[in-house]
């Protein structure tokens, strides 16, 4: 029978990428690779190919026994058919490899073995090579790591990069579910849990938390059910009339917890009241039956429902030590019960020290679903080494990285590239694989980022604008921009979805100077409600950011502007020309050369506010509303009414203001004049004089009763006004019209 030895490729990554030692497996020449497919999520595909007769050994590291498993396939070469496929399950073993006998259906036949597991992520590299006429060549690369230990020899070698996840999952080990057995009530013995087994894979380093001996657990089995016997039959049926379990009773040789005696009376009350009257005087008997054998047990008798207390059992040293160690670490653990040399005949002895141990820790506070349990598989000599405990550290959870946009570089759809020829890769080395050589569209232009972490708020970067021209996504990596045979900068390229176009900034350029400025203003939208002149408007808070862009060059400039627009605003009126760019948007703008260009983007959010139309401030507002046109007429001919009435009331306060300043100057002109006049009749010679001043003094007087009087009218005319805007503003209401709706509510 043919069998063949055959490596898994990805053995022992993370010890070579470390710098350790690891066991180096040659593969067989008779299953040679025939080809290796890297992903970017940390696996690759590998297919090979052999002729087998029946069976195929596999000899797989044991970090990547899972991996295989959970994708290995055997189908025939000929017709594609899957084989169905069969393995000796494993066992806990020492080593670094699994060694797996692999049963196939009897015949010679040649066979295609494929798998996917772990491997080191492919790099992406780009060259863009710029041309005239906005002609230009894109290069793709990728480079790929040997760190398997094998040579892959005439290998087609290709990379990929999709959006499946990828995880492990412990598929090697054996899972023993632990179930309950359900009495049906007739039997008082509680059945023992069902064994099971950790998610650790053998072979792995353990770390052992505590070994008990066999005399240590004959003392656990004192305080808890002890499994660590086989049960006598005869004196199980001999004792069970009497409702006596003897779970731990080898012959005449009885072990029970002190509680025992409490629990059987409990059960009789039970059973007396599922039972009939006619029962009650056949358990009686059987109760007295009950305390003579318990009592011979523990010391004491029991009489009727209650026993006497016992002492309690000295206290085990080595298991409250482990309880105690276990209560203040997290994790799970597994109990591995071995047998003794003299137990060869006794196959469960292992298994069922390892569930008295598990009893009792479960008893001391433990949680259950903390504690595995399993049949160690061993024979020791050294009855010390009866029962072991090991840490178990829980298998990896899937996981993926989330993200929330693909600015992180992930992959975008699906990519697949093969190399056309074969190539030969030493183990240890690394190789560029051709991806892509193609023309495409290429286009040198600006790009002004000032939101980014490495961006510029004041000047504007060269990039070139180019576009994908495979079928595929290319992933995120860098770029290096050629031209004219001179290397012109380098950028990071996000992904490029299949037929796309991408800006990859390469160089700082001073030509275009960017002077950004930012505005903000508040324009109500609508009158929600109006109580006591006071008025609740939704409001559209407005701001607006100018950027202007002067090209200090000498030919004409194609900027793209990156804006970033926060959570919770509205870009207004965006532009057709506007393209996406992650959360952000990209606006191109065309600047000639040595002149001014100005880009405006106006952004709105809504909000609420609350205005007094009674004020100066907020009639301006509901007169820039009325200005926005999208006021309903009915609402629009009240507020109209309103801003005219205010109007008038803003004049009369101007000429009254204006009167009242006018009448002050009157007033100290009069007085002054009498002052005057009365200095004067003390001079006999200034008569005339006197004259002058007194008829001076009559006309200002006219004027000061005259301003008086105009003074007193504006007064009421305010006031009139004033009372008329007040009982305006009290009926203007937001009455709803018979079609519905909210007359304040602005015209969609």
């Amino acid at each position: 029978m043919n069998r063949l030895r055959i490596l898994l490729m990805a053995a022992a990554i993370a010890s070579v990428a470390s710098g350790c030692a690891h066991t180096d497996i040659i593969a067989a020449p008779e299953a040679p690779l025939g080809r290796v497919v890297v992903y970017r999520n940390g696996v690759a595909y590998f297919e090979r190919h052999a002729h087998v007769n029946g069976s195929l050994t596999l000899e797989v590291p044991r970090g990547r026994v899972d991996d295989f498993l959970k994708s290995l396939t055997v189908v025939d070469a000929k017709d594609g058919t899957p084989l169905a496929i069969s393995y000796r399950t494993p066992r806990e073993s020492a080593g670094s490899v699994v060694t797996m006998e692999i049963e196939l259906p009897p015949g010679p036949r040649d066979v295609r073995i494929t798998y996917v597991t772990e491997s080191p992520a492919w790099k992406p590299s780009y060259r863009v090579v710029l041309g005239e006429d906005d002609e230009a060549t894109l290069q793709s690369w990728a480079v790929v790591d040997n760190v398997s230990g094998e040579s892959w020899d005439k290998v087609r070698v290709g990379v990929g990069s999709t959006s499946a996840l990828s995880f492990r999952y412990d598929l090697h080990s054996v899972r023993m579910v632990q179930r309950e057995t359900i009495d049906h009530g007739d039997r008082l013995a509680a059945a023992p849990p069902t064994g099971g087994s950790a998610y650790a894979v053998g072979g792995q380093k353990q770390r052992v938390l505590a070994n008990l001996s066999v005399e240590e657990l004959d003392q656990v089995a004192m305080q808890n059910r002890d499994f660590t016997q086989s049960v006598d039959v005869s004196a199980t049926a001999a004792m069970d009339s009497a409702g006596v379990s003897l779970a731990g009773t080898t012959g005449a040789e009885s072990k029970y917890r002190p509680e025992g005696a409490a629990v059987v009376v409990a059960d009789k009350k039970r059973r007396r009241r599922r039972r009939g009257k006619k029962r009650k005087t056949k358990d009686s008997v059987e109760d007295g039956v009950v305390g003579g054998v318990v009592g011979g047990v523990t010391g004491g008798v029991v009489h009727g429902a209650s026993a006497p207390p016992s002492p309690p059992p000295p206290p085990s040293a080595p298991l409250d030590r482990l309880a105690q160690q276990l209560s203040t670490s997290p994790g799970r653990v597994r109990i591995e019960g071995n047998a003794l040399r003299n137990e060869t005949g006794d196959t469960d002895s292992g298994l069922r020290r390892a569930n008295t141990l598990r009893e009792a820790l479960v008893a001391r506070g433990i949680a259950s679903e903390r504690i595995d349990v399993v049949d160690g598989g061993a024979i020791v000599d050294d009855p010390a080494q009866a029962v072991k405990v090991v840490a178990v550290d829980d298998a990896p959870a899937a996981s993926q990285a989330v993200s929330e946009s693909n600015e992180d570089g992930g992959p975008q759809g699906s990519a697949h590239f093969v190399a056309d020829d074969p190539i030969t890769l030493q183990a240890g080395h690394s190789a560029m694989v051709t991806l892509l050589n193609e023309a495409t569209k290429a286009q040198q232009v600006y790009v002004y980022d000032p939101t980014s972490e490495r961006g510029s708020s004041t000047f504007a970067f060269n990039a070139v604008r180019l576009k994908n021209p495979s079928d595929h996504t290319l992933d995120a990596g860098p770029v290096t921009v050629y031209a004219d045979g001179q290397f012109l900068g380098e950028g990071i390229a996000d992904p490029i979805p299949p037929r796309s176009t991408a800006l990859v900034p390469y160089a700082l350029d001073r030509t275009l100077r960017v002077e950004p400025r930012t505005k903000t203003r508040e324009q109500i939208q609508r009158l929600l409600t109006v109580q006591r002149g006071v008025a609740t408007t939704q409001t559209q808070r407005i701001r607006e950011t100018v950027l202007d862009i002067d090209n200090r060059g000498t030919d004409d400039a194609v900027v793209y502007v990156r804006h970033a627009v926060p959570s919770g605003w509205t870009l207004e009126d965006p532009p057709k020309s506007l393209e996406h760019y992650g959360d952000d948007i990209l606006v191109p703008v065309t600047v000639k050369a040595g002149e001014r260009a100005t880009l405006t983007l106006a952004e709105s959010m809504p909000i609420n506010t609350s205005i007094d139309l009674r004020s100066s401030g907020g009639l301006r507002a509901v007169a820039v509303y009325l200005e926005g046109g999208k006021v309903p007429p009915a609402l629009a001919e009240q507020l109209e009414s309103v801003l005219e009435t205010h109007a008038r009331l803003r004049d009369l306060d101007d000429a009254l203001l204006t009167q009242r300043e006018q009448l002050a100057v009157l007033r100290a002109r009069v007085q002054e004049l009498n002052v005057q006049l009365v200095s004067l009749r003390k001079v006999g010679k200034a008569q005339s004089l006197s004259s002058h001043l007194a008829k001076r003094m009559k006309a200002l007087s006219d004027d000061l009763d005259a301003a008086t009087l105009e003074v007193t009218e504006l007064q009421t005319d305010q006031l009139t006004a004033r009372i008329e805007l007040s009982n305006q503003i009290a009926d203007l209401t937001l009455s709803k019209p018979k079609g519905g709706g909210t007359v304040g509510n602005a015209a969609p």
